[in-house]
């Protein structure tokens, strides 16, 4: 009774219950998901943030607030003392340890558990043929006939990604969205992950007419069928978005796989953090490309952070934990990085890149996002919004770096561009917005999204 919990499974009056009893101070304690940062403590003393790199601390609707920039702001004011956990610290905490003084970095040294760290291997599969290397399925037998288990991550759910003619060079895509539609074998449908449009399965070209058609790229349903193939006799367990709608499935797989009832378990980012298996002696990342080709100034350090999450499910409580990381690309600094398990040396190179390009955490950004049904009136309102910024931003010391179409320009039949404003100094950037946003108002049909530090730039 000493302990409130808020998230977002809350009724509003079961969040207001919790809400009450910290301010009426019959609790001394509140844990939660990233609102519970504005907790009404009168006496606030600690705050703690786990897994501090984690893009869900912010907010992506309005209000946009990041909670380690609330939790900063509330410790500065408040007298409280914040600490953040991550094994992979987002770059402007890594930044604010080594070059500030108001951060102290401390290490943990050891596991909790007293596992040791797993050794890493890398496959380059420019040299292999199949979807699973030699060498992971090898090792995969050797963890299974010893009784241990095996996680496989892949970042990306569904059967195939992406539908080719190939003799007219056809590509199918979400009419609605700027992105091509996924297969999704088991349930027989095409689907949009971005506007939820859904489709049934071509097997003729709906431009040319030609059968000569093929889907490729392979999600998470394409892994858990090949991997039953390969290992007919074993449990097996898919962990994504599609397979944990059902209430309480994901539970149900987790404490499954930790009792060992599951063999092998498969997954997205559901089985990459903050789990923790006895048994797992093996973690295999399928494809650890995915994300690298994303036009994202974190795209590196995303990579990065998650190939160390996930190798860390490898070994907790043993001497004998593997990871096998499958990349076409095996020189890419945040995969090289990973395999060392050097983590002040990429974030030592990445800060040094970020420096020179001018990225933060050396700048500080903000992103302004207008969206509609008619893209010549998106475009031109981009553009009377950009020169009504230029004319302040010179003054002001703010670069307007991009006023272009978004990298996904169309979501849910909606055109999106965007502005983004760069400066060394966050105020410029709050006054420039201050000044041309109380100048300008979006016609009818206009949307503008005002997003000032953004994770993603998409």
């Amino acid at each position: 009774g000493k302990v409130a919990v808020l998230h977002s499974a809350l009724t509003p009056s079961q969040r207001l219950k919790e809400w009450k009893k910290i301010q009426r101070g019959e609790v001394r304690l509140a844990i939660g998901a990233r609102s519970a940062i504005f907790a009404p403590f009168s006496d606030l003393g600690l705050i703690i943030i786990d897994e501090e790199h984690e893009n869900s601390y912010k907010s992506g609707s309005t209000p946009r607030y990041h909670a380690r920039q609330v939790a900063q702001r509330r410790m500065q004011s408040e007298g409280a003392s914040l600490i953040m956990g991550s094994a992979t610290p987002s770059l402007e905490a890594y930044r604010l340890m080594s070059e500030g003084e108001h951060i102290t970095a401390l290490r943990l040294k050891n596991r909790v558990a007293g596992g040791i760290l797993p050794s890493v291997e890398v496959v380059d599969m420019n040299y292999e043929t199949h979807m699973f290397s030699r060498r992971l399925v090898a090792e995969m037998q050797k963890t299974l006939q010893a009784k241990r288990q095996v996680i496989l991550f892949l970042n990306r759910r569904g059967f195939s990604y992406f539908f080719h003619c190939n003799s007219c060079g056809y590509e199918l895509a979400c009419p609605h969205c700027a992105v091509a539609l996924t297969y999704h074998k088991r349930a027989s449908t095409m689907v949009c992950h971005y506007c939820g449009y859904r489709a049934r399965p071509v097997h003729v070209c709906p431009s040319c007419r030609s059968v000569d058609v093929s889907y490729s790229g392979f999600g998470t349903e394409m892994v858990e069928q090949e991997i039953t193939a390969l290992f007919p006799t074993h449990r097996i367990a898919r962990l994504d978005t599609d397979s944990t709608q059902k209430k309480g499935h994901l539970q149900e797989v987790i404490d499954d796989f930790k009792e060992g009832r599951i063999d092998i378990l498969l997954g997205t980012q559901m089985v990459a953090k903050g789990l923790n298996f006895p048994l797992v002696d093996l973690v295999g990342i399928v494809n650890a490309d995915s994300g690298l080709n994303i036009p994202d100034f974190r795209s590196q350090e995303r990579t990065f952070s998650l190939l160390v999450q996930v190798s860390g499910r490898a070994g907790r409580y043993s001497s004998g934990g593997k990871v096998i990381i499958q990349t076409h690309h095996p020189h890419n600094p945040a995969i090289a990085y990973a395999i060392d398990g050097d983590v002040d040396a990429f974030y030592q190179q990445e800060l040094v890149v970020r420096r020179e390009t001018g990225f933060p955490p050396y700048a500080r950004l903000a992103n302004l996002v207008l969206r509609g049904r008619r893209r010549e009136l998106v475009q031109s309102e981009t553009d009377r919004l950009n020169n009504l910024l230029m004319g302040y931003s010179n003054a002001m010391g703010v670069e307007v770096l991009v006023a272009s179409e978004c990298p996904l320009e169309k979501i849910a039949g909606n055109w999106r561009y965007h502005i983004l404003l760069s400066s060394k100094r966050g105020s410029a950037v709050h006054h420039l917005l201050a000044s041309a946003l109380k100048a300008y108002a979006p016609p009818s049909g206009i949307y503008l999204e005002v997003d000032l530090d953004p994770l993603q730039l998409l």
